[in-house]
């Protein structure tokens, strides 16, 4: 078959095309509206030790124990009974927000990601588990002399930011892969 040929075999089927291309419309804004938006907000808080800046062995060695510790410090700030209870002395609702906890790289900053349905609610858990964050390290270090003791600096302060995958696209690329399909099975059918 020529190209010729294909191209007048699928105008012959444009039927074909034109219920494809509706279906895949009508699919592409169904996925949309199921998927819902969804808005991120992301604090991040430094971890700083005074000894960390000691030359030689010493200073490398508490940097990297600094590290692990933002790793494990991460790994609390995630879990429900943190968060629960962030959002409590905050006197906030968690509603659908999703807490994730995780470590920049070689570095002792903490990462605190919210997802959520509201961009408010986002912004406002991710405030709430950072300030938990930060006083609970300070409570910690109540007793410790200020020469070894523990320091948090919040880096960025949380902005909502719209996370979903964009409706235009998934309608474009239902419409194309509708289209695709309707003309590959408008050539199969001319070919029995």
């Amino acid at each position: 078959m020529t190209l010729r040929d294909i191209l007048h075999t699928i105008w012959q089927r444009r039927i074909l095309l034109e219920i494809a291309a509706v279906v895949a419309v009508v699919v592409g804004l169904a996925i949309s509206a199921l998927q819902g938006f969804q808005y991120k907000a992301q604090a991040q808080v430094l971890l700083a030790q005074p000894s960390t800046a000691a030359p030689g062995d010493t200073g490398v060695a508490t940097q990297q124990k600094l590290n692990l510790l933002a790793q494990n410090y991460a790994r609390v700030v995630a879990t429900p009974e943190f968060v629960n209870s962030s959002t409590a002395t905050a006197r906030i609702s968690t509603g659908d927000a999703s807490v994730a906890g995780d470590v920049a790289p070689n570095t002792s900053i903490v990462k605190i990601t919210v997802r959520s349905s509201s961009r408010s609610r986002a912004v406002a858990v991710a405030n709430a588990v950072a300030d938990a964050f930060r006083q609970s390290i300070d409570r910690q270090q109540t007793a410790v002399p200020a020469d070894l003791k523990m320091t948090t600096a919040l880096l960025e302060r949380p902005h909502g930011h719209f996370s979903s995958a964009n409706p235009v696209f998934i309608v474009f690329a239902a419409l194309v892969a509708g289209l695709a399909l309707a003309a590959t099975i408008a050539l199969l059918i001319e070919m029995k």
